[in-house]
């Protein structure tokens, strides 16, 4: 099923600098595609041992942490997609990252973790595979192809501006905007939220100079792409504000999604997803190709699919693990409708996994959008780390939903009978 974002590239790179908010942007990139057509690495090592021409250009989208390499490895140069961050709060962020996952004891302190480190620290997220016995010589050329790449790229984000970049990506990818950006692996170690100290300031500042240099540049160019997008939208430069812009690209999206509504549909979570307050998809072992995504990234995780509602549905929900409880764990919205759910099954015995279903009965209004909105939210959240102390997993996880069937109501007689008699 497609999503309707007729303008996503053929080719997209997301070149993943730490610690810049790229794992929010990762999970709307990833939705856009099925995921089939994601390369599954993630890191320099994933890549082939050899730049092997064609080895790997088969996929649709890359994101992670290749630096500038990949291109090596590609037939085809893609677009790229960048998300940079005030290099200062970078390297707190970072920082507060390297104890949360224990790579730090708890006494080593910011001034000295700093001085340990090599720099820059930018440059480094970009060009991946830098040699490090080329500092400080040959710095001022990487400082240019830096640039150039920034300049190059087809949306340039910065995370101190998160609303306004999403909006940005999703206007030049032809995505849907969520409401809300995703907040994905932020941060919870103290460190990574505390202040620095004057001292400690002025440290992190003269580390980050060529940085601060490259991020002025992407903040440049951002701008430029930002300027260019309100005059695309309305015509002029006129300033009119974020929740102006969000309802416009709400509405283009809408205006030209080619979706036909059907009362008969499957949707397997390994499909491009359209919707927020997912988590990334996963597989469990041996269930490959088969994917889930847990709810829980926000209050409610929202999926639009192309339902009928001009007649009477029948959905069913398969779980693949939940961490809320209750019987069912979950509540289920359609159009702003609760349904009742009921239990159809356990998986293999599974008192966490099994299949769900409701009754749709038809929309009492016409609606407006060729879609319907299914909104999921767990009676309750939990997360892995709080269960389990050896856990380094943060996230807030409701229920893993695996897939949802859609089919035409039809009612019983047997329960019609029972109901009114056979008169």
């Amino acid at each position: 099923m497609s999503p309707g974002a007729v303008e996503f590239p053929e080719r997209l790179y997301f070149l993943h600098v730490d610690k810049c908010g790229g794992s929010s942007i990762r999970l709307l990139l990833d939705s856009a595609v099925a995921q089939c057509e994601v390369f599954p690495g993630g890191d320099l090592a994933d890549l082939p041992a050899s730049a092997d021409q064609g080895g790997i250009s088969q996929f649709r989208l890359y994101r992670g942490h290749f630096g500038a390499a990949l291109f090596e490895h590609l037939t085809v140069r893609p677009e790229v997609v960048i998300w940079l961050r005030d290099p200062v709060a970078r390297l707190r962020s970072q920082f507060g990252f390297w104890k949360q996952m224990r790579h730090l004891a708890e006494d080593v302190c910011f001034s000295d973790w700093l001085q340990a480190r090599k720099k820059p620290s930018l440059l480094r997220g970009i060009f991946y595979d830098l040699d490090s016995t080329i500092w400080p010589d040959q710095s001022g050329p990487l400082m240019r192809r830096a640039m150039d790449l920034i300049s190059s790229c087809r949306v340039v984000g910065l995370l101190e501006r998160q609303e306004e970049s999403v909006q940005l990506l999703c206007y030049r990818l032809g995505l849907l905007p969520p409401p809300r950006p995703p907040r994905i692996n932020a941060g919870r170690h103290p460190a990574a939220k505390t202040a620095l100290t004057a001292e400690e300031k002025a440290l992190a500042e003269d580390f980050s100079r060529e940085d601060r240099e490259i991020y002025a540049h992407a903040e440049a160019v951002f701008l430029s792409q930002m300027e260019q997008m309100d005059r695309e939208l309305w015509g002029d430069s006129k300033i009119r504000g974020i929740q102006a812009r969000q309802a416009e690209l709400e509405r283009r999206y809408w205006e030209r999604c080619s979706w036909v509504r059907r009362s008969v549909l499957d949707y397997p979570f390994d499909q491009p997803l359209v919707g927020w307050g997912w988590h990334q998809r996963e597989q469990s072992p041996g269930d490959f190709p088969a994917c889930f995504r847990w709810t829980g990234a926000e209050e409610e995780s929202v999926i639009w699919l192309p339902l009928d509602r001009t007649q009477p549905l029948e959905i069913e929900v398969e779980t693949a693990n939940s961490l809320s409880p209750g019987d069912p764990p979950f509540f289920l919205a359609v159009d702003g409708e609760v349904l009742d759910l009921r239990r159809v099954d356990r998986s293999k015995g599974s008192a966490v996994a099994g299949r769900w279903m409701a009754n749709l009965p038809e929309a009492a209004v016409p609606l407006v959008r060729p879609a319907s909105a299914l909104s999921f939210r767990a009676k309750a959240c939990a997360c892995p780390s709080d269960l389990d102390a050896s856990s380094l997993d943060s996230r807030q996880l409701g229920v893993a939903v695996r897939s949802i069937r859609v089919r035409r109501w039809k009612r019983r007689k047997g329960l019609i009978r029972a109901l009114f008699g056979s008169g």
